[in-house]
């Protein structure tokens, strides 16, 4: 019997991966996509690349199920490399990369998932939000790590200068320096001042009353405005018209047809959450993927 070309067999084996998936075996799915890898080898021609970044991408998410983060990320990157416009490798990579607290590149990835998944996938509104929270996320996580770098930077120069400057206070009030011992401590509560005015600059800022939705109570990613003037998130106002079809601030008749995009609230509450990240209402929670 004639052997099957490289395409037939790693078509094959891809489906046999995605069977082990469906059943749970995420072993059994990362031992059939290997040999479908290896039935294409590591310089394919080009007709084989996506095939074989999707290969890539299958093995890199069944051993994500079986907590191999290490060899998540390796598949993930290098299917991101065979194939730019691989949406799950780059969502697989950002979530490798933010496991080990790589939030710069974990955004990265996710921004390119989120751009790719949109041309690509046309997976709709539930692929984007599921997209986009994961951005959220690590967006969030990022900017909680430079604040606790900058904390730490902060604390240790404290101790650094208020060490100096209490050392040197006991040698003035030592040699019966007075007015040195007295400046010695009036630098001592500025520098105290200093560094509490810096962390209250760090502290997380609240969101303002005109960016959160009156409905949701979070922050509007898709505002829309009704014929009164009154905006809402788009999903929230939605689901209250379901219930009952009238404006829940005037009070007047209202159904979805009379929504429009409010597209100024958006950019300017874009523009604050991407300042305030932690801030973003898809900053938690997440969701799982499948094979393809």
């Amino acid at each position: 019997m004639a052997a099957l070309d490289p395409r037939a067999a790693a078509e094959a084996l891809k489906g046999e991966g995605n069977a082990c998936w469906t059943r749970g075996d995420a072993a059994g799915a990362e031992a059939a996509y290997s040999r479908g890898i290896s039935a294409i080898g590591s310089r394919p021609p080009a007709p084989l690349v996506s095939l074989l970044s999707t290969l890539h991408s299958n093995r890199a998410l069944s051993r994500k199920a079986q907590s191999d983060w290490g060899g998540t990320e390796a598949d993930a990157s290098t299917a991101c490399e065979l194939d730019r416009f691989n949406w799950k490798a780059a969502n697989l990579l950002g979530q490798a990369l933010q496991r080990r607290g790589e939030h710069d590149g974990a955004v990265a990835s996710f921004q390119r998932a989120l751009d790719k998944a949109g041309r690509v996938a046309g997976g709709g509104a539930g692929l984007v939000g599921d997209l986009e929270a994961s951005l959220a996320r690590a967006k969030a996580a990022g900017a909680e790590a430079a604040r606790e770098r900058a904390q730490a930077r902060d604390d240790e120069l404290n101790s650094f200068l208020t060490t100096l400057i209490d050392e040197h206070a006991v040698r003035c009030v030592r040699s019966g320096d007075a007015a040195s011992a007295a400046a010695a401590a009036h630098h001592s509560t500025a520098l105290s001042a200093l560094f509490a005015e810096r962390e209250k600059g760090r502290q997380r800022c609240e969101l303002p009353d005109a960016m959160a939705c009156a409905i949701s109570m979070e922050a509007f990613l898709d505002p829309v405005c009704t014929p009164s003037g009154n905006s809402f998130e788009r999903a929230a106002i939605v689901s209250a018209l379901q219930r009952k079809p009238e404006d829940p601030i005037s009070r007047t008749p209202l159904t979805v047809h009379n929504l429009v995009p409010n597209h100024a609230l958006r950019n300017v509450v874009a523009w604050y959450l991407e300042t305030h990240p932690e801030d973003h209402p898809l900053a938690s929670g997440g969701k799982k993927g499948g094979a393809t």
